[in-house]
């Protein structure tokens, strides 16, 4: 019913048996912690370590033992550590700010899996930015300011020294030229807005292809894999279904699969991405061209993603069942910890000014990956 927050940020995904004794008789932390070994199946080399092993050990409860034995047998994850406390509400103080780490439990993600599960089930969608991997940005054009810096040193202010000013000008640019050209094609290629940042600001060739390099090789540096996705993916694996990719992207295929290979995500069966394909999940015609492609019903694909229109509105107007994960970014900002950045303080009177400066946002985008990743 209540579980801890902080405890994923505090405690290591896999412990050591030093880890595990600390952790049971740790007061502070937990008050009471309940194993439950029944209704399992155990080795008895398992018990014979445990009687072993532990016989001066002043923990007396057999199921204590044995989550402390059977750790030099097998690897298991924190998730699998659960504790039993009383029902009770977040706690907050007079200035609503909470001080409890506690909160209400949500199945949402227990059912996700559940629907994967079902037999008619045979492909699992995934989008790919803010659902499988995480970037430290608040806003996706933040990463277009790591590259003003290379742009001044090309130009010496010879042009708008902003080079993210001039990269958003640029898409809006290049998507407005597509539209007119080839109406038909919904999307647009990262060479497309490097072609018009040529055309509207007179960057030469090769600067503009070494600044389009230097933006691919911040996406692949500065992506993480989303914890809470990466373990439905690894569900996906484990019960042995497809698992595919659906994007409405202007990076190419290899660069998004050098992204995911990055962080882990190494057993995608498809790519389906807009910019190649020319059909975005925006206007609901990639879901149609997955469908026709992989030779199936919609009700054999499951999608994930956190747009809800593009992800989970648009899938659903084409009978795809779709979930929906939220952008932490988005959870973040509907919490009550964004509050410090979205109202006065006694301490500072304009506190919303300091999220105009880009480390203070790379910071804030860093504690909603970390905090609200699930």
């Amino acid at each position: 019913k209540i579980i801890y927050d902080l405890l994923n940020s505090s405690i290591p995904d896999y412990l050591t048996k030093k880890d595990i004794n600390n952790f049971i008789k740790n007061e502070s932390l937990l008050k009471s912690i309940l194993l439950f070994t029944g209704n399992k199946i155990f080795s008895t080399s398992l018990f014979l370590s445990c009687v072993e092993k532990n016989k001066n050990d002043d923990i007396n409860d057999l199921a204590k033992k044995l989550l402390m034995a059977s750790k030099e047998l097998y690897k298991f994850d924190i998730d699998a550590i659960f504790h039993i406390v009383d029902k009770q509400e977040l706690r907050k103080n007079e200035k609503n700010f909470y001080y409890s780490v506690k909160s209400g439990w949500n199945a949402s993600l227990e059912n996700i899996k559940k629907n994967i599960l079902r037999e008619d089930v045979k492909y699992v969608s995934f989008d790919v930015f803010d659902t499988l991997v995480l970037r430290p940005f608040l806003d996706p054009v933040d990463e277009f300011s790591l590259l003003n810096d290379k742009f001044s040193k090309m130009y010496k202010n010879q042009i708008c020294g902003d080079f993210q000013k001039i990269r958003i000008e640029s898409e809006i640019y290049a998507r407005s030229k597509k539209e007119k050209s080839n109406p038909k094609f919904e999307d647009v290629t990262l060479d497309e807005i490097y072609d018009a940042l040529v055309d509207l600001y007179g960057v030469d060739k090769k600067d503009a292809n070494e600044l389009k390099k230097a933006e691919i090789a911040n996406e692949i540096k500065f992506c993480t894999r989303r914890k809470t996705a990466f373990q439905i993916y690894k569900f996906v694996r484990y019960i042995n279904k497809k698992a595919i990719i659906t994007s409405d992207m202007y990076l190419s295929k290899d660069t998004i699969k050098s992204i995911l290979d990055n962080c882990g995500y190494t057993e995608i069966y498809k790519y389906f991405v807009s910019s190649e394909i020319g059909l975005t999940k925006a206007k609901g015609t990639l879901y149609k061209y997955v469908i026709k492609k992989l030779r199936i019903e919609p009700k054999n694909i499951i999608h994930i993603g956190d747009n809800w229109t593009s992800d989970w509105k648009n899938a659903r107007d084409n009978e795809i069942n779709s979930e929906f994960l939220p952008r932490t970014i988005n959870m973040f900002y509907e919490s009550d910890l964004s509050k410090v950045f979205s109202k006065a303080l006694p301490f500072n009177e304009d506190n919303i000014a300091s999220t105009n400066f880009m480390l203070i946002r790379f910071m804030l985008a860093e504690v909603a990956n970390n905090y609200f990743d699930n």
